[in-house]
């Protein structure tokens, strides 16, 4: 950096008044009072006196950068303050000084005029020195005083120069760490963003494979929105789970038509629906209904038993106090057609059939837990081995059925029509397990020559219409007497029904069991 002119000119007046005005001091000291310092120079004493005090002011002129940068470097670190080192060592020097200051003064107080100081005797020299040490003392306690202000001043800023430090790397962090949770907020609304991108393709994708024309395309496409549906309600999104269960309730009502030409003398032709092409669609609409049962299994049991349930219980009452819906689902399936389909094995539990026509359905070992079949027409229907725990069979037609090895526990069956099938249809409840169902409420019950676990509840309730063929009483024993694997079974399926508890005395092994409610004036018969 280049200094400034002034810069120089003021290192050189201070280095000639320092150096005359040390000449000066020495010359006083050693010359007698009343005598002029000067004394009776010569041209060439005073041309030495000149050079004398001209060649410190040119040095400290010419080496002015120099002394600049030594004194910022060794003299002021900081550029602010002295370093304890010069402060201590300008220190002694300012107590040489003013000690001899004090001396010159005293010994120029002791002296008569027209005597040099140089002239004061031993015991007035030595009187001298002690008053100075005592001054001097005094002046080194101010000094320590000072000093010790001074460490104390340093050592706090030096604190509090930590705190600041401190203070602003703690600032620092948490603007970072402020920083850091703003960017992952972004990133996770991106990374939703595009999660719900994802999956709304892939429901686009899922109703055209719906509408494709191959079965394995559109059966895809059936578990890509049953996927999807679990997939929404894994992110509490129930408004688009149900947009997917009302897709696969739709396609499962819906149904092509034909037009078919009358027989009779009219001629007229009439639209209905194309059985074949419906039996064709077999598997994909047994997919469906097994997915929507899955999905309301869930919703109602929960993934993981009975505490996901507890769960569930209270997410729905934590959405709805905030006006959020989050159950029930809404499936609508009244009324489509199920005629003739192949439904063996079907897992259908949860699910809402009500108007359902599955007439000559072969329902066997099929899963009908808690469902709804309320006013369904099941006319000729294969019901062998199938789980009616629960089911709602209110107003129901189960003409020409056969119910082999069934589980009808707690079943409803107000105003239900169930007849055998009208070819071998004796032992249509044979092997059945009928556990707390009020038979009196049908409309109408026939089942003959069955060989079925029952409980007492069940028998009080049709005993004007229940014996054990040809007018006999109906032979049956404690279920105890048997297999014990039976009534462990047996109890199980109670429970799981949530019937209570049922003593051995309670449960029956009745043979050749026959059941005859008439029909009774209140209704007519559901239509065949």
């Amino acid at each position: 950096m280049k200094l400034h002119p002034a810069l120089r000119a003021f290192s050189f007046v201070s280095a000639v008044s320092a150096a005359f005005i040390c000449w000066w001091i020495v010359a006083e000291a050693l010359t007698p009072d009343g005598v002029d310092v000067r004394w009776d120079w010569d041209r060439r004493q005073w041309i030495a006196f000149g050079v004398g005090l001209l060649v410190p002011g040119l040095l400290a002129g010419w080496k002015a950068p120099e002394l600049r940068k030594w004194w910022f470097k060794h003299v002021k670190p900081d550029g602010e303050t002295l370093s304890l080192k010069w402060l201590v060592g300008l220190g002694l020097f300012g107590t040489l000084v003013v000690a001899a200051s004090l001396i010159y003064w005293q010994a120029e107080l002791l002296t008569l005029d027209g005597e040099s100081v140089a002239s004061v005797e031993s015991p007035e020299l030595l009187d001298i020195t002690r008053s100075t040490a005592f001054s001097l003392g005094a002046i080194g306690a101010i000094a320590a005083l000072l000093v010790g202000y001074r460490r104390q001043k340093s050592t706090e800023d030096a604190h509090q120069q930590e705190l600041d430090k401190h203070a602003h790397e703690v600032q620092k962090h948490a603007d970072e760490v402020d920083a850091a949770r703003q960017n992952l907020a972004l990133e996770r609304d991106k990374q939703r963003a595009e999660q719900i991108s994802k999956l709304h393709d892939r429901y686009a994708k899922a109703v055209e494979q719906l509408a494709d024309d191959k079965v394995t395309i559109r059966l895809g496409g059936v578990y890509v929105l049953a996927a999807l549906a679990e997939d929404w309600r894994a992110r509490d999104n129930y408004r688009q789970q149900q947009v997917c269960v009302d897709m696969l309730c739709s396609y499962l009502r819906s149904a092509e038509h034909k037009v078919v030409e009358s027989e009779s003398a009219s001629g007229e032709a009439s639209d209905q629906i194309d059985w074949d092409k419906l039996k064709a669609d077999q598997p994909v609409r047994k997919a469906a209904l097994e997915c929507l049962s899955e999905i309301k299994r869930r919703e109602v049991e929960g993934p993981e038993g009975v505490w996901a349930k507890g769960v569930g219980e209270l997410k729905k009452l934590a959405y709805g106090s905030l006006g959020i819906s989050s159950a029930p689902l809404r499936m609508d399936l009244q009324g489509i057609p199920l005629v003739g389909l192949e439904l063996r094995h079907a897992r259908l539990t949860y699910l809402h059939l009500e108007n359902a026509k599955l007439m000559s359905a072969d329902l066997t070992g099929a899963d009908l837990t808690s469902a709804k079949l309320n006013h369904a027409a099941m006319n000729g229907a294969t019901l062998a081995g199938t789980n009616l725990t629960r089911t709602d069979l209110s107003d129901a037609s189960v003409i020409n059925c056969s119910l082999k090895g069934a589980y009808i526990i707690g079943t409803k069956l107000a105003n239900a029509t169930i007849t055998p099938p009208y070819v071998g249809g004796d032992g249509s409840m044979d092997g059945a397990i009928i556990i707390g169902v009020d038979f009196a409420a049908a409309f109408r019950v026939d089942g003959t020559g069955s060989s079925v676990i029952i409980d007492e509840e069940t028998l009080d309730s049709a005993g004007d219409y229940m014996d054990g063929g040809e007018g006999q009483s109906i032979r049956r024993r404690p279920l105890d007497a048997d297999d014990p694997d039976d009534l462990a079974r047996v109890r199980a399926l109670i429970a799981a029904a949530g019937l209570g508890e049922k003593s051995d005395g309670d449960l029956w092994r009745a043979k050749r069991m026959t059941i005859s409610l008439p029909e009774r004036d209140t209704r007519p018969l559901v239509e065949k």
